[in-house]
């Protein structure tokens, strides 16, 4: 954010690079004006009750070699659950490192451990 060097600014880079992997969207996206920014967008699919899959990059769920979608999300199974929960989980991971204020955000090595156990969490739903 024009900051200073710091591993502070590395944690909020790391956030923010969660944030665009998992939505498709960068923080320059058009739609990001009037106030609006990627942490914004993200927050509202907490807060409004939507569905985190509904700002989830669609090619996270479709085989775009084939052309054809490949979505466990769209056939409510148990893992289905799970992959909108590990979805939730890093997203969230996303917004606590891309705090504004740097006394806000969670450290790397807090941000890592979570990541590795929402990798555990998605292993285990493997079919």
């Amino acid at each position: 954010m024009g900051g200073q060097v710091s591993t502070h600014a590395d944690v909020y880079s790391y956030g923010v690079l969660l944030l665009e992997l998992f939505t498709g969207r960068r923080p320059t996206d058009d739609m990001f004006k009037d106030g609006l920014t990627l942490q914004n967008h993200v927050e509202g699919a907490f807060t409004k009750g939507a569905q985190v899959t509904g700002i989830a990059d669609p090619s996270l769920f479709s085989d775009e070699e084939e052309g054809e979608d490949t979505s466990v999300l769209r056939t409510g199974s148990q893992a289905s659950e799970r992959i909108t929960r590990c979805l939730e989980s890093v997203l969230m991971v996303g917004l606590c490192c891309a705090k504004e204020s740097p006394r806000e955000r969670i450290t790397i090595k807090d941000a890592v451990t979570r990541v590795e156990t929402i990798k555990s969490l998605l292993h285990t739903t493997k079919m």
